[in-house]
């Protein structure tokens, strides 16, 4: 069973929603590596499983990839260890209360000391929080160097992680790619063969969807009282 933080038992997915997809890649110094792994929601596997593929023939380089119960749900500890993974049922990075779409296994982090989180928590004094520290080294994003993500942001976003944290305004996540929180909320109700066509049409027209603030519940609420309705709407209002 995956082990995570102590609020696992109130995630929302069930563990039986997730997959390991193991991976080969190389490293810093060039060496393949047969024993990546990153646990995510069963529905995006072969994506995700595409996702590294590219990766590799890329040949571009990850130090490591292990599920976060290797650092008991502890997100700190697994971006300073430059830890490469999804799943984590915890909150969102500066937004207590509200779920990171790491809950859902529907976010990846890649390379973090490379690819840095940036939360501009005082705003008032001009102050940032780099995480982890050593990615002070990498805020720099136009001194390209291995490991850093702008050169493969369309592979993450063609196979539907459309979201790169390195286009945010309140707050900077470089290493960070997900879905939009609403495809996430939906996949997670969804019945395992309905959320596998609902991702492959976001896979198809990511932008349709990703016009949808996180907090607009309309799309949610909709499906929850009648799946036909809601089916009649994407094809609608999205041409879904």
């Amino acid at each position: 069973m995956f082990i995570s933080n102590p609020i696992q038992a109130a995630c929302p997915i069930d563990q039986s929603r997730l997959t390991t997809v193991t991976f080969k890649y190389y490293d810093f110094s060039g060496n393949v590596h047969n024993d990546g792994q990153i646990v995510v929601l069963d529905i995006v596997g072969e994506h995700v499983t595409e996702i590294f593929a590219e990766l590799y023939t890329l040949k571009f380089p990850i130090h490591k990839s292990q599920a976060t119960e290797f650092y008991s749900g502890d997100d700190t500890k697994s971006m300073a260890d430059n830890n490469s993974s999804s799943y984590n049922c915890r909150e969102a990075t500066g937004k207590p209360g509200i779920y990171s779409i790491h809950s859902y296994g529907l976010a990846i982090d890649i390379n973090p000391i490379q690819n840095p989180y940036v939360g501009i928590f005082n705003k008032e004094n001009s102050t940032a929080t780099v995480l982890p520290s050593e990615g002070l080294a990498y805020l720099n994003r136009a001194n390209l160097r291995p490991g850093m993500v702008e050169p493969v942001v369309h592979i993450f976003r063609k196979h539907g992680f459309s979201v790169w944290g390195g286009d945010w305004d309140d707050r900077i996540d470089y290493q960070h790619f997900q879905t939009v929180r609403v495809v996430a909320e939906l996949l997670a109700i969804m019945p395992k063969d309905e959320a596998m066509q609902f991702f492959m049409q976001y896979v198809q027209n990511p932008a349709l969807l990703n016009k949808i603030p996180d907090d607009d519940k309309e799309l949610l609420v909709l499906y929850t009282k009648s799946p036909e309705e809601f089916r009649i709407i994407l094809k609608e209002k999205f041409g879904l």
